[in-house]
């Protein structure tokens, strides 16, 4: 894991670098810079990006995000991309990006069951702020659909892994019934399987361009 965080974030540096070096030359009327927002899935999680081209095919950029349902919380993520049509046409292309979240939502150290004989409830001890940080890698594929000379939309899907780390009593969420039944209150099992650390990425953003 640590090897391929590495190989993603020196592959980003690299074709960053490339690129600035290795300018093409492009008409006065080409618009390098555009600010992204994140319009699906429905975003609980606010998703703001900015990108520049280097290039008609090579650009590089940062995005943010803040808010979150289970994961409340921040993260940062810079990429760089290869269009295989110009920057500012419809087209598929190629990114690699590199992060880091921190995530702090409420949490429990440990839970217990009722005092009665037939109370079924499960109840949650120790109450606070989770602090979770997360470092990430992961390469994506998606497609431009150029509306205007200044609005656009892009779809993007990929795979992400990374390596997280949680305070030593971050270990519960409030649920009961059959989602603590799933080991869904497990607050390492949720992140993995339902959270940002779920592999699988999949974003359609709306754009403008200047």
């Amino acid at each position: 894991m640590k090897h391929y965080f590495k190989t993603v974030c020196l592959l980003t540096l690299f074709l960053t670098c490339y690129s600035i070096q290795a300018q093409e030359s492009l008409p006065a009327r080409f618009k390098r810079n555009t600010l992204k927002v994140c319009i699906l899935p429905i975003p609980a999680r606010i998703f703001f990006s900015y990108e520049h081209a280097f290039s008609k095919h090579i650009s590089a950029g940062a995005m943010a995000s803040y808010g979150g349902i289970s994961f409340t919380g921040y993260s940062y993520n810079i990429f760089t991309r290869f269009y295989f049509n110009r920057f500012n046409e419809n087209g598929w292309f190629l990114e690699a990006r590199a992060g880091y979240a921190h995530f702090n939502p409420d949490v429990y150290t440990s839970t217990n069951s009722g005092i009665a004989p037939d109370d079924d409830n499960i109840y949650y001890d120790g109450e606070h702020k989770a602090n979770i940080t997360y470092w990430s890698a992961g390469i994506s594929g998606g497609y431009k659909i150029v509306c205007s000379k200044s609005f656009f939309f892009e779809f993007l899907t990929g795979l992400h892994a990374g390596k997280a780390t949680f305070g030593k009593d971050d270990n519960y969420f409030a649920v009961n019934g059959v989602d603590f039944e799933f080991g869904t209150n497990d607050v390492h099992n949720a992140f993995t399987t339902t959270g940002p650390g779920l592999p699988f990425h999949f974003m359609i953003n709306a754009g403008f361009a200047f």
